[in-house]
């Protein structure tokens, strides 16, 4: 099956498309604002979006549309005269359901989202695709051509419950944005503990390394789980919390962790876990 997708946009998240389907040996039309500002790598494969003309994309099974939410209507205007009555249209954000595209004048049939779960860091450097999984949703005739692509770049995907998008944005950002911010924390608390700092966030970030890496090889979180809840060692849990104490939200925040790690912990632990936090609460 021979697949044809058109691009718009070449950040981080457009470029890695573009390398992706370029791999891939995908039949790719790449257009951009500014091809001056992209990727040096990737500036002689990238038209301007205004050069497009009525009909030019036509007969192209997906178009991605890589750029922020709050362009979309005026891409989509540009889109209307160019695309194809069978042409799927589909955006990259998460946290955005396909029905955004309807509202910004797509017709609902041909709408549909492609979502990458993955922290892309810069559109210098992409990626393999098949390291990338992505949750996708629209309408059952969009999805198949989404799924026809996404099976040509090797990407794993899972379609998505529309009225659970909320929630499902909100666990990737958690499994992402938020174990940056647990990193910081864990610098910041530790960063008495030693002189050599830049050692001391080698170390850290390794160890998270090493606990994602203990995730991904097993079936459950509670698995992979290590440390004093593990064991119930409600004695050394103390000790962090009093170590704490002159930080009251950093104990709340450590309190929190601890009441929701208590699940994952083996049973015969949880009652003696949960008096350790109701006591030192009162």
């Amino acid at each position: 099956m021979s697949i044809s997708i058109g691009l718009i946009g070449c950040g981080r998240v457009g470029a890695f498309w573009l390398r992706s389907a370029l791999a891939c040996g995908l039949d790719v039309d790449a257009r951009v604002r500014a091809p001056e500002t992209c990727p040096v790598d990737l500036q002689p494969l990238l038209k301007k979006i205004d050069e497009l003309r009525a009909g030019e994309w036509s007969k192209r099974d997906l178009i991605i549309l890589a750029v922020p939410e709050g362009s979309w209507s005026d891409v989509c205007d540009t889109l209307e005269p160019v695309i194809g009555v069978e042409t799927v249209v589909a955006h990259t954000s998460g946290a955005y359901g396909h029905g955004a595209l309807e509202a910004a004048g797509i017709e609902s049939s041909r709408c549909s989202s492609i979502h990458p779960l993955y922290p892309f860091r810069s559109a210098k450097v992409s990626p393999p695709s098949p390291e990338v999984s992505h949750g996708i949703s629209g309408s059952e005739e969009s999805l198949v051509k989404c799924k026809a692509v996404l099976h040509a770049v090797g990407s794993r995907y899972f379609v998505l419950h529309e009225d659970k998008r909320r929630l499902y944005h909100l666990a990737c950002v958690l499994a992402s944005n938020h174990l940056v911010t647990l990193a910081a924390i864990a610098q910041r608390i530790g960063s008495e503990s030693t002189d050599e700092q830049g050692v001391f966030y080698d170390a850290l970030t390794g160890l998270m390394a090493a606990s994602v890496d203990n995730l991904r090889a097993e079936e459950r979180p509670e698995d992979a789980l290590s440390g004093p809840v593990l064991r119930g060692d409600v004695a050394t849990l103390g000790h962090h919390l009093e170590a704490l104490s002159g930080d009251p939200d950093l104990v709340d925040f450590y309190r929190s962790l601890i009441k929701h790690t208590i699940p994952l912990a083996p049973l015969e632990h949880r009652k003696g876990l949960e008096d350790f936090l109701s006591v030192d609460e009162s």
